[in-house]
This record gives structure tokens, sequence and C-alpha cells, in this order.
């Protein structure tokens, strides 16, 4: 009979550098087990996942400790080893017998679900072309789509990535896909019944297209829908707690929604203001920077810029506010955001509050 393998097979010394790798500061670990460092990869990556932020860890990497620890992924890709990843947590949990909720793993993989297969890999550093297997043709297919939205907005790459990776919204009278069903009929329409009170009631008369929110793709409206959230109103009326318990429902990151600022979107799309979240600007090229004599800006924020403040207009608050949640883009202020920004409030007029609040903001990022 094979020896059953017990507890966690690699040593605390290379946990510890995988953890690093995650960006988190391992000079203050101290007399830690090995599963807290485990527990603590797992959250850095679920972190990572909710901010859309980076590690120094490769997919290889995290596939070569799980093959160590004898949970292998089935597939070659960040998405089946952080899949693997929380089994490997739940495993050890339980092996110690420590609480480890129901379905756990199952609530895991239906949220992760939700994220595009494009932010699953920016998550990890990108490998060496000899440490890369031969990609499959769906997977060089999907490469050759994204390679071919480096010219588009942000925004707009973002509505082809969902569309492409996620799933199409259904036409009226079409099946979706059979996972999707699956996870929809666990979800319990009644989940956050306590809020609706505050949330308001949405008939069927006054349902909106939400996946007009930045972070909201078909399948998150769908499961939203599910739980009897259907207008911009409903998302505006979240409170932190309200979020958390959405979030629970949908099976979704909790983070996300916060990061991703759907109360903010909502609040502009409810009010009628789409404008501010999605501006109807005309591209001046197809490149994402810009060059203005001798120096480089983002050319999406420069556009916008001059959409609004052309022939000396004043730009105010909203503007400012439109600005800002572009430049946000779902992740934190690049360098060159923002520069382009301090070169957008130096060129063109604002009003005194718009002024200040692009201002605080710069201050505190």
């Amino acid at each position: 009979m094979a020896d059953v393998q017990v507890g966690i097979q690699t040593v605390g010394r290379d946990l510890k550098v995988m953890l690093g790798k995650t960006g988190y500061n391992v000079n203050k670990l101290e007399g830690v087990e090995k599963l807290d460092i485990l527990e603590l990869i797992s959250k850095q990556l679920e972190y990572h996942l909710e901010t859309r932020g980076k590690t120094h860890l490769t997919v290889n990497e995290l596939i070569a400790f799980l093959q160590k620890e004898s949970m292998p992924p089935q597939n070659h890709n960040g998405r089946d080893a952080m899949v693997k990843l929380e089994e490997l947590r739940c495993r050890e949990r339980a092996r110690l017998g420590k609480h480890v909720s129901q379905n756990e793993v199952e609530h895991f993989e239906h949220a992760l679900a939700l994220i595009p297969d494009s932010e699953i890999r920016d998550v990890f550093e990108l490998e060496s072309q000899s440490a890369i297997p031969q990609e499959s043709q769906e997977s060089q297919g999907i490469r050759e789509f994204q390679e071919s939205l480096l010219g588009e907005t942000p925004a707009k790459r973002r509505r082809l990535l969902d569309a492409e990776e996620v799933l199409p919204e259904p036409e009226e009278g079409e099946v979706i896909s059979a996972q999707e069903e699956h996870i929809l009929a666990l979800i319990d329409p009644n989940a956050i019944k306590e809020h609706l009170p505050i949330l308001g009631p949405c008939l069927e008369d006054s349902k909106d297209k939400l996946t007009k929110i930045r972070g909201i793709g078909p399948w998150i409206q769908r499961r939203l829908n599910k739980i009897q959230i259907r207008n911009f109103q409903q998302l505006a009326r979240m409170t932190p707690a309200i979020m958390q318990d959405v979030a629970k429902a949908i099976r979704f990151f909790p983070g996300r929604i916060q990061h991703d600022h759907w109360v903010f979107q909502a609040e502009k799309l409810a009010a009628g203001k789409e404008w501010i979240v999605n501006p109807p600007f005309t591209r001046s090229g197809s490149s994402q920077l810009i060059t203005i004599t001798g120096s480089k800006y983002e050319r999406e924020l420069m556009d916008i810029a001059r959409h609004y403040g052309s022939n000396d207009s004043v730009l105010d608050m909203e503007h400012a506010e439109c600005l800002w949640f572009s430049a946000m883009d779902g992740r934190k202020i690049t360098a060159l955001e923002r520069l382009t920004l301090r070169y957008i409030m130096e060129t063109f007029k604002f009003a005194g509050p718009a002024r200040e609040f692009l201002s605080s903001k710069l201050e505190i990022q």
C-alpha cells in the first residue's frame, strides 16, 4: 500500500519565498506555522485578484508547488492553479481540525468564474519563453484577440475582453452555458431579502443594463438579477455591509465590488449621467500615448480633457470626476496618468472645487 502524504511537504523557507513573491513583507513573520504561510499566500493572491494587482510569482512556480503537495491542477493555467491552492488550504485546515466552511472551494471557484482569463494571467509574473508550454489553438486565438485590442481604449478593451472571455449576454431565447445554469440554480433568490427595503424593489419595467458598470459582465448581471437586483438605483444604495452580503449571495469577491466602484458608477448612471463613467469622446489616435512638446501623456485622458475643455470651457466637478474615474481604470493611478492629470490641470480651466478635488486625489494616491 502506498504511503499517504500527510501535511505540507514544502519546507517553510521555500513557502516564505513564495509568499514574498506575492508582495507580502516576510520580515515580520516570526514563529508561524506552514499553514499560516499557505493561508497568507492564498489571501495575497485573492487580494491581487480583487485589486487587479500583480505579483512576482509565476504560474509555473505555483504549479510546481501544488504538484509537490499532490494537488496538481487539471490544466496548466492560473485559474486551475488558484482553485487547487484553495483546495490545499482547505485540506490542511481540515487535517489540523480547523474550521472549514461547507462548499468553500466551490464558492471560490464560482467567484473565480467571474474573473476574465486576462486578469488572472495579469496577477502572475510572465514566464520565460522556454518555460511556457506550447499553447493550444484556443489559447493562441485568445492571445491574438487580446493583442488586437492594444490600440483600443481601456474601457473598450474591458468590454471586449469580458464579452470574449466570460460569456456574451444571451439573445432572447438563447440557452446560457450549463456551468452558469448550475451556479444560478445554487443562488438563493431571497439571499438579500432583508436589504430590499433599503435597496428598493425592482419591477421588470425598470430593469437596467447593469453591464454598463465597469466590473459587471453578463455573468455578474445574471447573478444580480437572480437576487432581485435589476437597476442602477438599487446598486447606488448599497452600504459596505450590503456589499458584503451581495458578494456572498452571488458568490463573488467582495473587494471587487468596492474596488470597481459599483456604487459611484450606479449613482451616476441612475442620475442619467453616464458620460461621467463612459465619456463619449473621439480618440485622436490609436496608440495609448500622445506626445506633446516632446513629453508623453496618456492619450485617453488628454482626449477627454480636450472634448470637454475646448474653446476655453471651464471644467467643473463632474468633469473632474470623469477624468479621475477614467484615470483609475480599475487600478491604481499610474505615474503616467498622474503626470497627465497634472498637465491637464495646468493647461485647462477648472472651477475651484474641481481643481481642489483633483489636487486632493493626486496628493493622497
